[in-house]
């Protein structure tokens, strides 16, 4: 009996890896704390005008300090000190450090002599969103910056817990969040595409949840009078939103509604989070003042998570955003075919979808504009030969080929199913190619040809090939 107890006890251990474990800790708190608590954050916080959000990092035992790093750095992270970083304190075993930059981070961390043992910032969102006022919003983005240090060789599990007072913000992230010891919290391995995760101040925000055959819906929509509030601090809320709401709610439903016919309730998401939320930025540089509309879009198993510009939020932009979730992720080695799969296929099925719940005509609007801005096909495939990389760019005029992925490639596709008389089928077509794909089963423009031809549409090549 023993011997088979020591012999269960081997078998178990050696079937038992042991884990490197990350903790990492986020605390925030907004401007009315100091309101609400009387009393002043200590000085390591940073000094963003509402919310505040500070990061600290316990690193696991026996690990080397070369090993760790920023999966992504915003380019001017190491020009300017505070601007995504400050109040830098990093312990190791030879002791504490305090850097301004990003690089003097890395410097210590490429000092294969030391370990980490502790290591706390604060952070800040690289772009501030907001028209004339900024938003109550923290975005931490690691398309854009990195928010944490993880490990060079993806061997740690990471351990995220939030500290946050409850009655302050509303948490959202880029995949589920988890309750343990009450504290909102997340774990993902280092090796998984880095989380992003955004707080919204509650007074900001009405929130709604509703569930339907099983399906979990919560929806935020931001309640800031964008004509009462400025930069300046001065915020205004709406108190007459209530009907407004409503039928934002029941938009919300009628596309979800639409999209479950088309491709089937069994890949709507089990829960499905929304953010209606002003998102639009200017940013000015000498002479030239560029503008920025974003839209994120993040989906993890069976939860699925959206956040839609205020404006964007009452055009086909919610219905694109959201049909991604119906469609399994997948990756192409070409980038031009991998555009037309991911974007140019999403936004015609969109488009016809949305003007056929909606009544409106949104492939004559984008032929219009297209005309208005002497965008032809000869300049697309100008852009596309010299982009050797044929990516999306929402670069100057020079570099801009975003509308060739969102505009005339959809509406070459809208043409073609008119002069086959039969665009419903060929919708329906697009749709169950669409529903074959995932990670293991890439698509290829010579397998959707064939598809499409053995369904009766000849030729659909001609539509991509500019």
């Amino acid at each position: 009996m023993k011997n088979i107890f020591i012999m269960f006890i081997i078998f178990f251990c050696s079937n038992c890896k042991i884990e490197a474990q990350q903790k990492i800790t986020v605390s925030a708190f907004y401007s009315d704390y100091v309101a609400k608590y009387d009393k002043l954050p200590d000085s390591t916080w940073s000094l963003s005008q509402y919310v505040q959000v500070r990061i600290e990092h316990e690193f696991p035992k026996k690990s080397r300090i070369s090993d760790y790093r920023f999966k992504n750095t915003h380019i001017t992270a190491n020009l300017a000190a505070n601007f995504v970083f400050s109040s830098i304190i990093l312990e190791t075993s030879k002791g504490k450090f305090f850097p301004k930059y990003p690089y003097e981070i890395m410097d210590l961390l490429n000092d294969t002599t030391q370990h980490p043992q502790y290591l706390s910032y604060s952070f800040y969102s690289p772009i501030t969103y907001g028209k004339n006022y900024s938003t109550q919003v923290f975005y931490a983005m690691p398309n854009v910056q990195s928010w944490y240090i993880g490990d060079k060789n993806n061997v740690d599990t990471i351990c995220v817990e939030f500290n946050i007072e409850p009655t302050l913000f509303y948490l959202r992230s880029s995949r589920p969040v988890s309750y343990v010891n009450r504290k909102p919290t997340m774990r993902f391995l280092s090796n998984e595409i880095e989380p992003s995760f955004y707080l919204f101040y509650r007074p900001a925000y009405n929130h709604y949840t509703f569930s339907e055959k099983g399906k979990f819906i919560d929806l935020l929509f931001e309640n800031v009078d964008s004509t009462k509030s400025d930069k300046s601090g001065k915020i205004e809320y709406y108190w007459d939103y209530k009907e407004k709401d409503s039928l934002d709610i029941e938009r919300v439903k009628n596309v979800r509604d639409c999209l479950n016919t088309w491709f089937g309730d069994d890949l709507s998401p089990d829960t499905l989070y929304v953010v209606k939320s002003t998102q639009r930025t200017k940013i000015t540089m000498g002479k030239i003042t560029r503008s920025f509309t974003s839209n994120w879009a993040h989906t993890h198993d069976k939860f699925s998570s959206f956040f839609i510009d205020s404006d964007l939020f009452y055009t086909p932009t919610m219905m694109h955003e959201l049909m991604h979730c119906y469609v399994r992720d997948f990756q192409s080695d070409n980038p031009y075919e991998q555009n037309f799969f991911k974007e140019v296929l999403i936004e015609y099925v969109t488009c016809f979808l949305y003007d056929s719940l909606f009544s409106v005509t949104t492939f004559s609007d984008k032929i219009e504009k297209m005309e208005k801005d002497g965008q032809t096909i000869k300049i697309a495939r100008k852009l596309l030969k010299t982009n050797k990389s044929n990516g999306i760019s929402f670069g100057g005029k020079e570099y801009d080929t975003n509308w060739i992925y969102y505009d005339l490639l959809p509406c070459r596709l809208h043409e073609y199913a008119e002069r086959n008389g039969n665009e419903e089928r060929f919708v329906e077509t697009i749709i169950s190619y669409l529903k074959k794909l995932d990670e293991n089963h890439a698509p290829s423009f010579k397998e959707f040809s064939e598809y499409m031809k053995e369904n009766g549409f000849r030729n659909v090549d001609g539509v991509y090939k500019l």
